[in-house]
């Protein structure tokens, strides 16, 4: 319990800290001639998927509890299903306007040019996910992250759709299982995208 306990905490201070936009893309707003707008819409999104990730651990904490409540699980199920269509509709506005806004050139120059393998040495980011963000930054697609991110909150969402409390609680933990690592692949692409401009 203890363990569970301390996640929430870890995903509230990360949603309080989001507003500030220092977790999921942080700075890369630079990489367009319009940032404001672009900045906006992360900050946005990232406060609205850390609120649906907390959310969805205050689930995963009433099952590890061996909460039999249909109607609680079902409340809390509700709970992360609103919020992640909030969090799929900001990242679906973000893609889209950045997709429709024009790129600072000098800052994709430099995002073409990082030194991505020096990174993964130093950080050992996971390397499937890492991969994907590789694949997008190192032809300069910064909008394409952001639609990664869009494609998983779609994903996430269907996944929950299928969860069912009235005939087994049990029966939906593999779905559960699922639903959490397409939760921190989303969030880890985030964050790899945001600690390499860091570096920039």
């Amino acid at each position: 319990m203890k363990k569970i306990s301390f996640l929430t905490i870890i995903f509230l201070l990360l949603m309080s800290i989001s507003s500030h936009g220092l977790f999921i893309f942080n700075e890369t707003e630079s990489a367009f001639d319009e940032p404001d707008n672009i900045k906006a819409l992360i900050i946005q999104g990232a406060g609205q998927f850390l609120s649906t990730y907390n959310n969805f651990i205050s689930l995963l904490h009433a099952l590890e509890l061996s909460s039999n409540d249909v109607n609680e699980l079902n409340s809390l199920l509700i709970n992360v299903t609103v919020n992640m269509e909030k969090a799929k509709s900001s990242y679906k506005q973000l893609s889209i306007t950045a997709y429709n806004t024009p790129y600072k050139q000098v800052v994709i120059d430099n995002i073409i040019g990082f030194d991505y393998t020096g990174f993964q040495e130093e950080n050992q980011p996971i390397p499937l996910i890492f991969k994907k963000v590789i694949t997008r930054l190192s032809t300069g697609n910064i909008s394409g992250v952001y639609s990664d991110v869009y494609d998983l909150t779609s994903e996430i969402l269907a996944l929950l759709q299928e969860v069912d409390f009235q005939t087994n609680v049990k029966s939906n933990i593999f779905l559960l299982y699922k639903i959490n690592q397409k939760f921190i692949e989303a969030f880890l692409i985030g964050q790899y995208v945001a600690n390499i401009f860091n570096f920039i």
